[in-house]
């Protein structure tokens, strides 16, 4: 989300709020083993800091009370909208490599192959 006190124009403070209680099961209401729910937050944390990029390089942008996509207004009515919007399209592309990435250094750090500064 965009924190409280910033302009939402252009907005450069953000704040992502991930409630770990609600990612315990999947979507079929199975629940996750630990390391699942790990990757599960790591993906949602990757999804939302995609949205963050696409604010700060104006990709994303509210206009009139509108959400718009590089100045053309986003409209969904349905599921299939959603997820066809071009920011979903984006941020769930990126979401799984993300995790990765974050995974692989993680595993590196903790291997001792690479420090953390």
């Amino acid at each position: 989300m965009i924190e409280e006190d910033t302009r939402i124009k252009n907005p450069r403070n953000f704040k992502i709020v991930i409630d770990p209680y609600r990612m315990e099961k999947d979507d079929w209401g199975r629940e996750l083993n630990y390391s699942e729910w790990v990757s599960k937050i790591l993906r949602t944390l990757g999804h939302e800091m995609i949205h963050i990029k696409q604010y700060i390089m104006g990709e994303l942008s509210f206009k009139r009370g509108a959400l718009c996509w590089k100045s053309e207004k986003v409209g969904w009515m349905t599921e299939d909208g959603y997820y066809c919007s071009p920011h979903e399209v984006e941020a769930y592309g990126k979401e799984k490599w993300l995790q990765l990435g974050y995974t692989a250094i993680w595993n590196q750090i903790e291997s001792g192959g690479m420090e953390m500064q």
